[in-house]
């Protein structure tokens, strides 16, 4: 358990979950909470986010990755911060769970891909507007749900909030720094590629679902 906000009288916050099949006790202990949960019909990452979005009545969105923890006061500086912006999305920022150089280097290169190319990874805790979203901003697809939904809200304002998020590094565990950076920017770019020659999101994003979890 943790606090995930300062005292705040205008906040409201409704939690949503989207269990992808688990075959443990996750949605029985989730229940007992008495929190939302949403069990996705579809596989993949993407299409979960997806059918948890269309859940939610909120004017701010919030992607947040199991695996990741939200510092006290984040979703208060959120809140905040966009309303003196006008931010219509952006990153909470992320750091993660291990003192490994490699993983500050990661970090860095994160947001620098965030401010100059606009693209944002779903660990980095992605929010976005409710009033700009619509059927087509959060895609059903499997994988790459994130530089998607990046691409169709490119000409809107945005924001990285810093560094709200303390995410886990140990899928970073099977692989050295260059190695796992290297499949997953090959991964972004045929996505990009194949999406700017016509072929169907849907069908790239299968394809790459598959490569990626054999």
């Amino acid at each position: 358990k943790q606090k995930l906000v300062h005292t705040h009288p205008s906040l409201s916050i409704q939690l949503t979950f989207v269990d992808g099949g688990s075959t443990d006790d996750t949605v029985t202990i989730i229940e007992a909470l008495s929190h939302n949960v949403v069990r996705a019909t579809a596989r993949g990452r993407g299409n979960q986010i997806a059918e948890g979005v269309a859940q939610g009545t909120g004017e701010m969105v919030l992607i947040l990755h199991a695996d990741a923890q939200i510092q006290e006061g984040a979703l208060v500086n959120l809140i905040e911060q966009c309303d003196s912006s006008h931010a219509h999305w952006g990153v909470m920022g992320h750091t993660y769970d291990s003192s490994e150089f490699r993983m500050r280097i990661v970090e860095r290169m994160n947001s620098f891909r965030f401010y100059v190319f606009g693209l944002a990874f779903g660990d980095q805790g992605m929010f976005i507007r409710r009033n700009v979203l619509s059927s087509q901003s959060v895609p059903h697809i499997p994988l790459m749900e994130d530089v998607e939904t990046s691409v169709r809200l490119l000409d809107r304002p945005r924001l990285c909030l810093g560094r709200n998020l303390i995410v886990s590094a140990r899928r970073w565990s099977k692989f050295t720094a260059a190695s796992y950076t290297f499949l997953v920017l090959s991964f972004v770019f045929k996505f990009l590629l194949l999406r700017r020659l016509g072929f169907p999101i849907e069908d790239i994003s299968g394809k790459l679902f598959h490569k990626y979890y054999s």
